[in-house]
């Protein structure tokens, strides 16, 4: 594994005004995996996407961190990848509603973390 990523990650949460200019051709390069997935059969469509997703990968990444970045990899991939269905009749039913099921939990425990024991909807007063 070259250690080019970990430049380039090092640049950016250093906050160098310069890092977006270095990193964007490696995070296009990251990138390819996404579109790769998608059909490569018409390049005018294929590059506009993979630019987005450069441009989100960076977004994220800059703005929110690594750990952000890593997390919003796994739901890409778990959610793109994995079979999603709401027939319970199919084969694969299980694992859809599994996956569904986490992504839910998972919402609703980051909604929770976020509150820090604040209350959910704020101080309303009960009126009889």
């Amino acid at each position: 594994m070259s250690l080019l990523p970990f430049v380039r990650f090092r640049t950016l949460a250093e906050r160098d005004p310069n890092g977006f200019d270095h990193t964007f051709v490696p995070a296009s390069n990251c990138c390819r995996r996404i579109s790769a997935t998608l059909s490569p059969l018409n390049i005018l469509v294929d590059l506009p996407i993979t630019a987005i997703q450069s441009a989100l990968f960076l977004l994220v990444l800059i703005r929110f961190g690594l750990l952000a970045l890593a997390i919003s990899w796994f739901l890409f991939y778990l959610s793109f990848l994995m079979p999603i269905t709401l027939t319970l009749s199919l084969w694969y039913a299980g694992r859809s509603a599994f996956v569904l099921l986490f992504l839910i939990a998972l919402a609703l425990y980051a909604f929770r973390s976020a509150l820090a024991g604040r209350p959910i909807f704020g101080a309303i007063a009960v009126d009889d």
